[in-house]
């Protein structure tokens, strides 16, 4: 199949490790995709990740080619480096550290070909531990994965916590994007990114397979308390950009920011702070949602053992319910 132009742009920074194995994923789709250009957006990494990047290149000068600067400027103007140097119809992210399976292009692009009203695509993925390099499960099955159990995600859908897309999985129209990712946020600009491209564009459509490994680091940034606090302050950020652009979705929005803060306090219960996991719920109420904060306030301090990853299955109930 020779279709439209496919821009796979790989965001990496200091994974030299791994960006060998996610260039030849990457290569490997022109076996049966061969109209496809490799974008590597490298954020000054100092490991030897760009010798390996040159390499490839050497190897393949007419499909593989390198944008980004020597000077690290964060994840949000990374994005931004690979996206403008994108000349495809069609562009697909992939983490520097992840790794694309046989027949991930052509398969999304046949879906995007067959509907036009859909932004974009996503697929499952195959979680792997690393360093063990011990298969996880699916991302569907370990994040909660209502994004699977429908056949579109559209703007209300994206407002649901238990709808979750993996950034290595999409395939989506160019022209339909918004101009950029919103630097000024830190870990959410991929979410205020995907929300404004399928609020304006269209719904993101699934696509029936697993054509992605999504490797999980131990000591994910994620159990750092100072960062926690960051992330927090950030999701409901991006809920206050997102009512001010699109009101039209402030009580899908309301409730969003409503679960953040339970989910939080059920967190501060669980690391003792009762004071702020209590305010929390306090703010949970104003926002409208008395019945479950008050509940969480009886409950909160027995159930907050709920966040530990080893009760994951019973988490991913306990986020139905907080929805």
């Amino acid at each position: 199949m020779v279709g439209s132009l496919v821009s796979i742009v790989v965001v990496s920074y200091n994974q030299a490790e791994f960006i060998d194995l996610a260039l030849n994923g990457c290569v490997k789709q022109s076996e049966d995709y061969p109209n496809i250009e490799i974008i590597v957006a490298d954020d000054g990494s100092t490991d030897g990740t760009r010798e390996i990047i040159d390499r490839w290149i050497k190897n393949y000068p007419s499909l593989v080619r390198l944008v980004g600067g020597t000077v690290n400027r964060g994840i949000a103007a990374n994005f931004n480096a690979g996206l403008g140097a994108a000349r495809g119809t069609y562009l697909a992210w992939l983490g520097g550290d992840d790794v694309m399976l046989p027949g991930k292009i052509i398969q999304q692009v046949k879906v995007l070909e067959e509907d036009q009203t859909a932004s974009g695509c996503y697929h499952d993925a195959e979680v792997f531990s690393w360093p063990q390099n011990e298969t996880l499960g699916l991302f569907s099955q370990l994040y909660g994965g209502r994004a699977f159990s429908v056949d579109k995600v559209d703007a209300r859908k994206m407002l649901d916590p238990r709808v979750q897309m993996l950034p290595s999985t999409l395939l989506l129209r160019r022209d339909r994007m918004p101009a950029a990712f919103d630097a000024r946020f830190r870990f959410h600009n991929d979410y205020i990114f995907d929300f404004e491209m399928i609020a304006t564009g269209g719904p993101y459509i699934r696509v029936a397979g697993v054509y992605v490994r999504y490797r999980k680091h131990l000591g994910s940034i994620g159990r750092d308390e100072t960062v926690r606090g960051m992330v927090l302050e950030e999701n409901l950020m991006a809920l206050g950009l997102l009512t001010a652009r699109f009101p039209r979705y402030a009580k899908h929005i309301r409730k969003r920011a409503t679960y953040y803060l339970i989910l939080e306090a059920l967190k501060s219960f669980h690391g003792g702070d009762r004071i702020r996991a209590r305010q929390l719920l306090r703010a949970a109420y104003v926002q409208g949602a008395p019945l479950k904060a008050l509940g969480l306030s009886i409950v909160g301090p027995y159930a907050a053992i709920l966040t530990e990853p080893r009760y994951r299955a019973v988490a991913m109930k306990l986020r139905s319910l907080l929805s």
